[in-house]
C-alpha cells in the first residue's frame, strides 16, 4: 500500500486555507514574543557574559538580578545606550562610601576608580538610603560604569528595560 492511499486527498484550496492560517498564527506568535522579549548584545567586557534574553515583562528587580536599562546621559556613551548589571541595592538598602570603597548594608559591592582609562576624574556616587524606585547596579569588573559613578548613580525603575537572562 503506497503512502497516498493512506491519507485523505486535500483540496488545493484547503491547503491554501491552512497555509494562510499557519503563516498568521506564526506571525502573531512572532509578534508576541518580539513584543515581550529582547535580545540584548553587552558591548562592553564588564560583564562575563556577553548575551542576555531581556523579558521586558519583567521589571521588578531583585538582589542579583541582572537588569538592562537605558543609561543616563553621560560623556562616555551615545543617547539611549543600554546597560545590563547585576542590582547589588534595593529601595531601602543603606549605601555607605568608605574611601573608595562602596558598601550596602555591611557588604562590599564594588571600589571605585578615582579616574576613567584617559586619566580624567570621575565623581563618586553618594552615599545614603536608597529610595524607593530606585536601584544600585555594578558588575565585578574593575572598570565597569556603574552605579559607583555619579554619572551613572542610581538607576531609576522608569529606565529598566527588564531582567536579563545571560545566554552567552
Amino acid at each position: 500500500m503506497s503512502l497516498s492511499n493512506r491519507f485523505p486527498k486535500i483540496s488545493r484550496s484547503a491547503k491554501i486555507i491552512w497555509s494562510v492560517a499557519a503563516a498568521l498564527a506564526v506571525s502573531q506568535l512572532g509578534g508576541a514574543i518580539a513584543s515581550d522579549y529582547q535580545f540584548f548584545l553587552n558591548e562592553t567586557d564588564s560583564l562575563p557574559n556577553w548575551a542576555f534574553w531581556v523579558n521586558k515583562n519583567q521589571i521588578a528587580p531583585q538582589r542579583g538580578d541582572y537588569f538592562a536599562f537605558v543609561a543616563p546621559p553621560n560623556p562616555y556613551y551615545p543617547a539611549g545606550f543600554r546597560f545590563a548589571k547585576q542590582v547589588v541595592g534595593v529601595p531601602g538598602d543603606v549605601v555607605e562610601v568608605r574611601g573608595r570603597e562602596f558598601w550596602i548594608d555591611g557588604r562590599l559591592v564594588g571600589i571605585a576608580k578615582t579616574h576613567d582609562q584617559a586619566g580624567n576624574p570621575v565623581a563618586m556616587s553618594s552615599p545614603g538610603v536608597i529610595p524607593a524606585d530606585k536601584y544600585f547596579v555594578v558588575t565585578p569588573h574593575k572598570d565597569s560604569f556603574d552605579s559607583r559613578y555619579a554619572l551613572i548613580g542610581l538607576i531609576d525603575r522608569k529606565t529598566l528595560v527588564g531582567k536579563a537572562y545571560p545566554v552567552l
